[in-house]
């Protein structure tokens, strides 16, 4: 599958529902203390919750973060940016 995060998620953490084929919620955590930070294009692999295989078994399922950047930044998002560097 394939998920759109902002880049402030990718930067500092998320966490979203997947519904399972067999409708049971997912839930998928990403932290980037542990992990780093998400960057496009990334995928992340959560075995037995894929597509279900013979003998009551699953595979994997993998998703694919697409980070979606902002057309531009507001004056207050700017000054935050500046005040760090």
């Amino acid at each position: 599958m394939e998920k759109d995060i902002t880049v402030i998620d990718a930067l500092v953490g998320v966490e979203f529902i997947v519904p399972h084929l067999d409708g049971t919620p997912l839930l998928v955590k990403h932290n980037p203390e542990k992990d780093g930070p998400i960057k496009p294009g990334d995928i992340k692999e959560i075995r037995h919750w894929g597509m279900p295989l013979p003998h009551h078994q699953k595979g994997s399922l993998f998703i694919k973060f697409n980070v979606i950047f902002p057309d531009k930044l507001n004056g207050k998002q700017i000054k935050v940016r500046a005040a760090r560097i």
